[in-house]
């Protein structure tokens, strides 16, 4: 299963889905207005949507745009009464929604210049065009065959545009299959926790 953002025209550029919601519409037209620049998506201003869909945002501006994907295991498969059945990882879950809630805070703060966690980035949003989009939640369910599905299927969706960057997995086990697909893309991979040399 995967979340995707929705569009809406009572987002403001400071709220977290804002730039989510750029790039879902520039997604929905097939890119027909944007440009692709390396791995930046350069979306011009969004002032009346073709399709007359009320939701969709509108801007007065050029947005840069790096559309993000998370792989990490929300859940494992375990066999319970003898049948294979997927159950929330760690915690009941709550750890996995902490991470996620952790790289969502990681986003927000770089695309509004708030340095209260990493000084840093303190108005870089004054220095850089650059902004994030975090696109897709994928549940690797632990396993490398489901995590490399996802991020194959990501690609193939769009192969002239393959995610700028990429969080997950987890597991070292899923972290090093997914390494060598996304790398075949010139992906960028983030896998904080995986620990195995071969990455």
């Amino acid at each position: 299963p995967s979340c995707h953002s929705s569009t809406s025209k009572n987002l403001s550029p400071s709220s977290f889905g804002y730039y989510d919601a750029i790039y879902a519409h520039a997604e929905s037209t097939n890119f027909a207005a944007s440009t692709r620049v390396g791995s930046v998506e350069v979306i011009p201003p969004i002032i009346n949507d073709p399709s007359g869909n009320s939701s969709s945002i509108q801007t007065n501006q050029t947005y840069a745009i790096m559309r993000f994907i998370t792989i990490n295991a929300l859940s494992a498969s375990q066999i319970v009464d003898g049948k294979k059945t997927l159950v929330a990882r760690g915690n009941n879950g709550t750890q996995i929604f902490g991470d996620l809630s952790g790289i969502m805070l990681g986003i927000h703060h770089f695309n509004n210049g708030i340095g209260t966690v990493v000084k840093e980035v303190t108005d870089i949003h004054k220095r850089c065009p650059i902004r994030f989009a975090l696109d897709d939640f994928f549940d690797s369910e632990s396993s490398q065959t489901v995590a490399v599905n996802h991020f194959g299927n990501t690609v193939i969706l769009n192969p002239d545009r393959p995610p700028s960057g990429l969080f997950g997995a987890w597991r070292s086990a899923v972290s090093v299959p997914l390494a060598i697909l996304s790398g075949a893309y010139e992906v960028p991979q983030i896998s904080p926790l995986s620990t195995s040399t071969e990455l």
